[in-house]
Order: structure tokens, then sequence, then C-alpha cells
């Protein structure tokens, strides 16, 4: 007994066969999905299953009639000997590719046995536009970035923060947040109450106060004074400290306030003059600076000997101090 072989092709299409088959011809189904047979006008066809090389009958036995006889056999498990008893019989062997398709998410495995695919979501189709061919549409989502009203692009797909004092953070999960530090200040004008300075070490500048600043490590941090002395005859020195519970550091040394230290130059009391003063100086918060999110800024002085020193805080001339934060600066 004559028995042809049809070996499947793994595609997604399907790969038909038309087999006419002569008296006792068999169709080994093995590596097909169905199979339709038919026996023209006056043939007749039988099918069965082999388990373990054994013939068993399955299905009608024997199928006659003509050509609108059609018979349809799902291979499942087992194969099917397809076998014509009498001559002008057909068999269409069919292989739908059913194959198991493992589907990922992003390199994972959601499954590996899947035999059905549902796309959903806002925007999401799926159409055939083509027999048997599936075309899903997943639209983009275009983001318009404009600069004072005017755009930039209809179609953006990458922003980039850049630029001095500007820092992007994810807070939360797919949460964006964008922070454009424009600096922070402080500071006060005295224009009543002259200071009098009569310490030969480093203390707190009289009656003036703190100011404080919302800070972060890494913030650079520029304090200024303006004003003038009186005409005694004794040097002071003037500078500027970070505040917990004591100094921290200062800004003249950039670093721990030292008895030696003569403080900012910018901010020297000569001896005997009586003139003005002013500037700023600058330096990078550390974390010994921070507390709970905050810098103290305490101004300090010295004198050359116990005498005293005036420093000026009248509406003719005014003592003014300030303190600005600038945020990270990148170098």
């Amino acid at each position: 007994m004559a028995t042809p072989r049809f070996v499947a092709e793994h595609i997604l299409e399907a790969a038909v066969l038309d087999v006419t088959l002569a008296t006792s011809d068999v169709i080994d189904a093995r590596g097909f999905t169905h199979i339709y047979v038919y026996p023209d006008s006056g043939g007749s066809v039988k099918w069965s299953v082999v388990v373990d090389d054994a013939a068993t009958v399955h299905g009608p036995n024997p199928v006659t009639g003509g050509t609108d006889v059609i018979q349809e056999i799902v291979v499942a498990g087992n194969f099917y000997l397809i076998e014509a008893i009498t001559a002008d019989c057909h068999a269409h062997p069919i292989f739908l590719n059913i194959s198991d398709l493992e589907v990922d998410d992003e390199g994972s495995a959601l499954s590996i046995a899947v035999t059905k695919l549902d796309f959903a979501g806002a925007g999401v189709t799926a159409t055939e536009p083509v027999t048997n061919e599936i075309l899903v549409t997943i639209p983009g989502s275009p983001l318009s970035v404009e600069d004072e009203g005017s755009e930039l692009s209809p179609a953006a797909l990458v922003l980039d923060f850049v630029g001095v004092g500007v820092k992007a953070t994810e807070p939360s999960a797919d949460n964006i947040q964008i922070t454009i530090d424009t600096g922070k200040i402080d500071f006060v004008r005295r224009t009543a109450g002259d200071l009098t300075l009569n310490s030969t070490t480093w203390a707190n500048l009289p009656s003036l106060g703190t100011l404080v600043l919302d800070a972060e490590i890494g913030d650079v941090v520029e304090v200024g004074m303006g004003g003038s002395f009186g005409t005694e005859a004794i040097d002071a020195f003037l500078d500027a400290g970070s505040d917990d519970s004591g100094i921290q550091n200062v800004w003249s040394l950039d670093g721990s306030e030292v008895a030696a230290g003569n403080g900012v130059q910018a901010w020297k009391g000569g001896s005997g003059s009586d003139h003005g003063f002013g500037g700023s100086s600058r330096r990078t918060l550390v974390t010994a600076d921070i507390v709970t999110g905050q810098v103290t800024i305490q101004f300090r002085y010295k004198t050359a000997s116990a005498s005293n020193r005036t420093l000026k805080a009248d509406s003719n001339n005014p003592l003014e101090v300030w303190a600005k934060n600038h945020g990270p600066v990148e170098v």
C-alpha cells in the first residue's frame, strides 16, 4: 500500500494540498491539523486513527457519495490515516499553525501557550485590511513644546532640562517634577542704633539677628555687608558663619572659625579711619551648614582690643546685610 507523505510547513497561513487518491492509497496526516475528504460519484473513503501502529476505525466508515459529501477530520493527539476504498477520492490535508505562542512583556514571559491576543487601551485598534492579516495600530502621543507661547516642536519625544538651578526628579513612579530655583534671598537694613564692638574674640554682631535661607548641600550661598565704621583707633574685623547652636563654618575661611582669622577682607575696619565698606563672599554649603532644609547665617565680629569701635547704623549711614542662595552652581 503506497503511503504519500506530506510535510506541513510551519507558517501562519494555511498550507493546502489537493490530493487525488487511487484505490487503497493512504495519506499519512501527521504534521497537519485538518483533513477534508470527499469521494467523487461512486467513490468511497474511510479514515482511521493509529495508536502504536494499531489502526482503529474513526468516523464514518466508509463515506460514499458525490462531491457534496465533505467530511472534516480534526487531527489532534494521534495522527490519522486516510485510505481510499475506491478510486476517484479526494483529500485536502491542511496545516494551520496553532503552535504555542509565547508573549513577553519587556523580555519577561507572560504566557508560553497563548491562543488569543486581545488588544485594548485608549487609541489602540485592531483591523483586518486584508483577509487574514491583522493590523494593530497604537497611536503615539505627540507633545507640543512651546517657549513663551511660540512652538518649538509639535511632536517632541525628549525633554532635557539643563541650566543652573534646574532640577528634574521622579518623586513617584512616572511622575516627573521640575524644580527651577530662581534664587532665595534674605536681608536686613538697619537705620537706627549704632552697634558697639569691643570683643577681642569672635562674637555675634549685637542687635542684628540672623538671616535664614532654604538650602541644600551643594548650594552656593553669597553673603554681603555694607556700612561704615566710626573713627576709633581700633581695628575691627567682620565675618559670617553658619549657625547650628554654634558657628559651624565661616565664609572667610570656607571652614571652621579660628581665633586668628581676620574675617572677610572687604569688611575690615582699619584703625582710626572713618570709611564706608561693602562687598560679598561666597561658599558652597556642606552637611554641617544645613538644619532641616535651611541654613542660618550669623554675622560675627572681633576687635583688636577691648576698647569700643562703632559700626554705624542710622538714616544717613545705614547698615545692610544680605544673603542669597544661588542654588547648585555648575563649575
